[in-house]
């Protein structure tokens, strides 16, 4: 990935682009067709991995009145709720709609923050303010650092 490419794929390379629209460059990588990309199940672990430990000083310090062991499977089952059909699903979907990248990350971009906080409300018992409060940060913090750690290792 070159670092334009990266970087119309953070928050605010998404932002720029379809609220701003200030950073020309980013047309070419996010308005292009959607492309079926079949991530090896290796690197797909690797970047659900990556995931998981950006976002758990979130989800842990939000999660303090459990135990140990239990504030870590909800990180797990959260992530593990949501992950899969960002990675794979929405890409297969909005390729399957011939959809554009920029479209199918922002679906799945809203998509998880909210069905996190959805599930941090209902299974948690969360308030839901605090719920999507910590969901949108987690989620924020994650794909943006995220982005960047995976064109290293992709």
């Amino acid at each position: 990935m070159s670092s334009t490419s990266v970087f119309c794929h953070t928050p605010i390379g998404l932002w720029q682009y379809f609220v701003d629209q200030s950073y020309g460059p980013c047309d070419f990588f996010l308005e292009r067709a959607q492309q079926q990309q079949s991530a090896p199940l290796t690197l797909y672990l690797a970047v659900f991995a990556l995931t998981i430990l950006l976002e758990l000083p979130f989800y842990y310090a939000m999660l303090r009145d459990r135990p140990i062991l239990k504030r870590l499977q909800w990180i797990f089952l959260i992530n593990l709720a949501t992950h899969p059909l960002v990675g794979y699903g929405f890409p297969y979907l909005f390729k399957q709609l011939n959809s554009t990248v920029g479209a199918c990350l922002l679906a799945s971009e809203i998509f998880a923050p909210v069905v996190e906080a959805l599930l941090l409300f209902l299974g948690a018992k969360m308030p839901l303010v605090r719920a999507f409060a910590i969901s949108i940060a987690a989620n924020i913090f994650s794909w943006w650092v995220g982005v960047y750690l995976v064109s290293w290792i992709s």
